[in-house]
């Protein structure tokens, strides 16, 4: 077969190695790492490329990512077939296996992980990165400013405590292992060397994508997340110029997002019922609705008590853990600052809003708390589902209070 390889330039060893010895003819497009850090960005990126391919004769083009912050999520097969692993992200393929990485990170969630592709990037855990931040906001906002930012945005690390390198056997392997027993003292972190599995990156540059392991997008359907262990599935999609279902080249609404935020709008409703703002959400994991709330401001005296925040702690005390994840949420307005970051903070993996707040919205409109690359998880983020149902029922809630 004649393939393309289109994947993340953090993967570009091990994936260039076990191309080499595959009996397949494959051309290499590798992307820029970081990409993930704005879902939007990487699935432009990738989209790109595939549409690049489009005029050239291959078999198939296999996809080296997860779905990667939902980057993947929406990317369309054009006229020829995609293969992407059923996986979060990188380190899935790295492992082998996603039951194996799943494990890993609900028995060790202290694990910070090391390959040579992220150790190139000079973007891992240690003393010297540490120092360019502090060097970097000092800089910029002055020592005392800067002593703040760093205590606050590198904060994230006290929750790791393991380094782990995963080992494929290629790479600089023992400069590699010692850098990362380096980091780890630097740090005060023990030291872990995972012997990775190859079978994932081996097989998909091989054409061996059996239906457990890999997603074959056939032409005429793109990728989605399905919320439950596969991670990935596929959907129809109309191509530009149906003007019965429209395109996905943008924010792609699929027919679950619709029903789930008719849910949250139900749930506005029953806010602006108790003369509260209406604004509802609900948290989605797998096929069912886990947690429902509704704005409860004024009704409970609470400043917290906002939809996003009220469906949060329903969901985290149905699933017993604070790690609301694999889930996402549905809410009929921009999230703003708080919200936005409980939801980063409970590792929510996608939030579908309908209209956008101009005041307080933290997601795309004053800030992109979701996306922000110093933070250290990433959502998903969807707009506009429904958004002119869900932003009239803002409209007409004012207006009444206005005339009252």
């Amino acid at each position: 077969m004649k393939l393309l390889l289109i994947a993340c330039g953090v993967m570009w060893r091990e994936l260039s190695y076990f191309a080499s010895i595959s009996p397949h003819s494959i051309d290499y497009c590798f992307l820029p790492q970081g990409l993930h850090v704005d879902p939007r960005d990487l699935r432009q990126k990738v989209r790109a490329a595939i549409s690049e391919a489009s005029v050239k004769d291959y078999d198939a083009v296999l996809l080296g990512y997860g779905l990667c912050s939902g980057g993947l999520s929406g990317v369309e097969a054009g006229n020829m077939k995609l293969v992407i692993p059923k996986a979060h992200d990188c380190i899935t393929l790295l492992l082998g296996d996603r039951e194996k990485h799943a494990r890993f990170t609900s028995e060790r969630p202290e694990v910070y992980w090391y390959s040579p592709g992220w150790i190139e990037t000079g973007t891992q855990p240690g003393l010297e990165r540490l120092e360019k931040a502090r060097a970097f906001y000092e800089e910029k906002y002055g020592k005392e400013n800067g002593q703040y930012l760093m205590e606050t945005m590198e904060s994230w690390i006290v929750n790791y405590k393991t380094a782990a390198y995963v080992d494929l056997g290629v790479g600089e392997r023992e400069s590699d292992i010692e850098f990362t027993k380096k980091c780890a003292l630097e740090l005060g972190w023990s030291f872990l060397r995972v012997q990775g599995d190859p079978s994932l990156v081996r097989d998909l540059v091989n054409g061996d994508w059996d239906e457990q392991r890999f997603l074959v997008v056939e032409p005429g359907r793109a990728i989605f997340e399905s919320y439950d262990s596969s991670i990935l599935k596929s959907r129809s999609y109309s191509p530009p110029g149906n003007k019965k279902e429209g395109t996905l080249k943008s924010d792609p609404i699929t027919p679950d997002d619709e029903r789930f935020m008719r849910e949250a709008i139900a749930e506005a409703k029953k806010a602006g019922d108790k003369g509260e703002v209406p604004i509802g959400a609900v948290i989605v994991s797998g096929p069912d609705i886990v947690g429902r709330g509704h704005n409860l401001r004024e009704t409970e005296n609470d400043p917290t008590a906002h939809a996003e925040i009220v469906a949060l702690k329903k969901a985290a005390e149905r699933l017993q853990s604070w790690r609301v994840s694999p889930a996402a949420c549905y809410v009929t307005a921009e999230p703003c600052p708080m919200c936005a970051g409980a939801l980063v903070n409970a590792r929510v993996d996608r939030l579908v809003y309908g209209c956008p707040d101009p005041k307080a919205g933290a997601c795309e409109t004053l800030y992109r708390i979701p996306h922000d690359p110093r933070l250290n998880h990433k959502m998903e983020v969807v707009s506009g589902a429904l958004g002119e149902e869900c932003a009239l029922l803002l409209r007409d809630f004012f207006k009444k209070l206005r005339q009252d």
